[in-house]
């Protein structure tokens, strides 16, 4: 036992002796009055000790009943079972990391580039063109003017090669008046190559305009297919840089912070779930949360 294990411990006994001798002399001088005292007095002074028990005994059982583990409902805030105790705070943390280490994913998959936050898929297919040997830079947040990425030779990063523009969308397909933009900024920046990976697909007009111009056209299969034509150690560290953070919930365009889910509370939309800036009233962007992840609001 250490030393200050060995203190601490004489420390709590004395105090335990120290309640015994309080105790031990407050019997004695409830004996002594007893013997000397008046009958009448002794009725009033047991109807006081009377009163004082019972005020003791209500404080034990309040201070018992506060120190139990308390529970309580669920809700969208906390998302545990109902009547399930709380945790301790370490017992949490560690349920908390293993909740995060079991949704993240050990490969890649159509429905993990589903998954990803707009941010997170240019981030990543600018690793891609990192690992097969280009410069890639991936524009600041706000308006890009029609370029995500822009990639050069690591031998001339200064000079601009290609433009890549990405758009993580899972519904609607590329038309042809994007394509258009992209030829246009091609043009304007004196691109050599144009690329747009979209994961919906394009339209067959997006299809016929980009034919003999120079322009890529990458949907999700095919960008799943570059990716795992890569090492497995390639393939592992854009998995890592993928996934490292929160890489579900799509980003404010124009803050860069996380959105937050929140209801409409009026209107024919009332009670369903869309996602809002954390930076509202001063920002107002939203975005609309697909059917699948439209959940029930369970208020506590």
């Amino acid at each position: 036992m250490s030393e200050s294990s060995s203190v601490m411990a004489g420390r709590r006994r004395k105090r335990k002796s120290s309640k015994q001798e309080a105790i031990i002399g407050l019997a004695m001088i409830a004996v002594a009055f007893a013997m000397a005292a008046p009958p009448w007095l002794l009725v009033s002074a047991g109807a006081t000790v009377t009163l004082v028990l019972f005020a003791l005994i209500a404080h034990f059982l309040t201070k018992k009943r506060s120190e139990q583990p308390r529970s309580y409902s669920i809700s969208a805030r906390d998302g545990w079972p109902r009547e399930i105790a709380d945790p301790p705070v370490r017992r949490y943390a560690e349920y908390q990391q293993s909740v995060r280490e079991a949704s993240v994913p050990d490969r890649w998959s159509r429905g993990l580039l589903n998954d990803l936050d707009w941010r997170v898929f240019e981030q990543l297919v600018a690793d891609y063109f990192r690992v097969k040997g280009w410069s890639a830079t991936v524009t600041s947040d706000g308006a890009d003017g029609g370029v995500d990425v822009r990639i050069a030779t690591r031998s001339n990063p200064e000079a601009l090669f290609g433009v890549v523009q990405c758009k993580a969308w899972n519904r609607k397909r590329i038309g042809v008046s994007q394509i258009r933009e992209l030829f246009g900024v091609m043009g304007h920046v004196n691109a050599k190559l144009g690329i747009f990976v979209s994961i919906a697909g394009y339209t067959d007009d997006a299809w016929a305009f980009a034919k003999n111009k120079h322009i890529k056209l990458l949907d999700a299969d095919d960008l799943l297919k570059l990716i795992l034509s890569l090492s497995q150690p390639e393939q592992a560290e854009l998995l890592g840089r993928a996934t490292s953070g929160d890489y579900r919930t799509p980003s404010c365009p124009s803050c860069g912070v996380k959105f937050v889910k929140r209801m409409v509370k009026r209107g024919r939309r009332k009670g369903q779930l869309f996602w809002g800036c954390r930076n509202f009233p001063s920002c107002r962007n939203t975005m609309q949360i697909r059917s699948d992840e439209q959940i029930s609001v369970i208020r506590a």
